[in-house]
């Protein structure tokens, strides 16, 4: 069995949500894909511990160098064949890379559409025998910017386990009105978690029985649950929390429509998990995103990011309309049967895992650990000190143009 460490912290979203769904078939195909959640002391407490199969919390000193050397060390104690990484800033994950031995080979993972993780990927590529991209869109942005070689980089999209969702007749709950779901991080910026409320004011004045129930936590949670109030939708939307992963089928499964109003969104999960649902989709337009996972008008809805009237109106079209919605789940579960099942997934990564052994290691030697610095791509940025409507609208305008925000 081929020991794989996938760097994640075991928390609600796609990253930890991609290792759940390929777990078990890659054990079947004997890797043994482990998630290994880097924590220092300043983050305790943050993330959900997990002690769910495969899942290990590391806790390291919170002293950066330190805990590189760290995880360095229990990767190669643990006899791990292969690290899988994400770009996406954090301190201990995004340099682990450049000091790991060649021993252990490297399989950088890219989640998402950001010029940050596309810039961090880069430098990360270096060091790497394979680059997998979730989407065409990441991957042809990668080549565009010459800086990974063409050779390096695989597309696998995301999948989702068929035989953990279900499809339930929906008839009975649409007697009492139209139920939408949100389930996913609380983060405007990413999410646009924070235009729910307007879309639901706008949505109940003409049909007020539509409601929305939001699952999930994050750094926006707060400011949701206020502007909730403020707007006075408490009878409309219902913050519910975060949830176990094994109850999500249950939950998705439970609704007519599901919600995505994400400014960025590189190939969503849960998108996948609702319509396997049978939970039909009301999502942004996100070029070589959404629009690869939904066909307009049959297996869902897209509509231009940040549009809260054209959200709102797709939501009132909608209301009463059980049969179409009733076909539209269906053409939506068999979207996901036929292109985005995980054993699909895993048959490709298997593959990749497979060819990453038996080739040479990868050029570059790893960096000297003695001699550690922190990535100056690490550095925050100015793009940080913009006003957090700025980079909202910032990003809102660039994923509809169809270019890294």
């Amino acid at each position: 069995m081929v020991k794989i460490a996938y760097i994640c912290m075991p928390c609600l979203g796609g990253t930890y949500g991609m290792f759940l769904a390929l777990r078990r078939p890659l054990l079947d195909r004997g890797y043994d894909l482990r998630c290994i959640g880097i924590i220092n002391k300043t983050d305790v407490g943050t993330y959900i511990e997990s002690n769910g199969d495969g899942c290990e919390l590391w806790h390291v000193s919170s002293n950066t160098g330190v805990a590189v050397r760290q995880t360095l060390a229990g990767l190669e104690q643990g006899l791990y064949s292969v690290a899988m990484s994400l770009p996406l800033g954090y301190p201990v994950e995004s340099s682990l890379p450049l000091y790991l031995p060649l021993s252990i080979r490297l399989v950088v993972n890219v989640p998402g559409l950001t010029l940050t993780i596309y810039e961090i990927a880069e430098m990360m590529a270096g060091y790497a025998d394979a680059v997998v991209c979730v989407s065409d869109r990441i991957k042809n942005t990668l080549i565009s910017r010459k800086r990974i070689s063409h050779s390096l980089l695989t597309t696998i999209h995301n999948g989702v386990d068929l035989k953990r969702f279900h499809q339930h007749d929906r008839a009975s709950s649409c007697e009492s009105g139209l139920r939408l779901v949100y389930l996913g991080r609380l983060a405007d910026i990413e999410k646009g978690v924070l235009l729910l409320p307007r879309i639901m004011k706008s949505v109940v004045k003409d049909c007020p029985s539509v409601t929305l129930d939001v699952y999930g936590s994050g750094p926006d949670q707060g400011r949701l649950a206020s502007l909730i109030s403020k707007m006075r939708l408490d009878g409309v939307i219902r913050l519910l929390g975060p949830i176990d992963n094994d109850k999500v089928p249950l939950v998705l499964s439970s609704y007519d429509c599901f919600m995505l109003p994400s400014r960025t969104e590189a190939f969503s999960v849960v998108l996948l998990e609702a319509m396997a649902s049978g939970c039909v989709p009301i999502a942004s337009d996100i070029a070589g995103s959404t629009d690869v996972v939904i066909e307009h008008g049959v297996s869902g809805f897209l509509v231009r990011v940040g549009d809260i009237a054209g959200f709102a109106l797709t939501i009132k079209g909608i209301v009463g309309k059980r049969e179409m919605l009733t076909a539209m789940a269906a053409a939506g579960r068999t979207r996901v049967e036929q292109r985005f099942s995980v054993d699909a997934q895993a048959d490709r990564y298997a593959s990749l895992f497979h060819a990453v052994l038996r080739q040479a290691p990868r050029k570059a030697s790893p960096l000297a650990i003695d001699r550690f610095s922190l990535p100056k791509q690490l550095a925050r940025r100015w793009r940080s000190y913009l006003p957090v409507r700025i980079k909202q609208f910032l990003r809102m305008m660039y994923t509809r143009r169809g270019k890294p925000c």
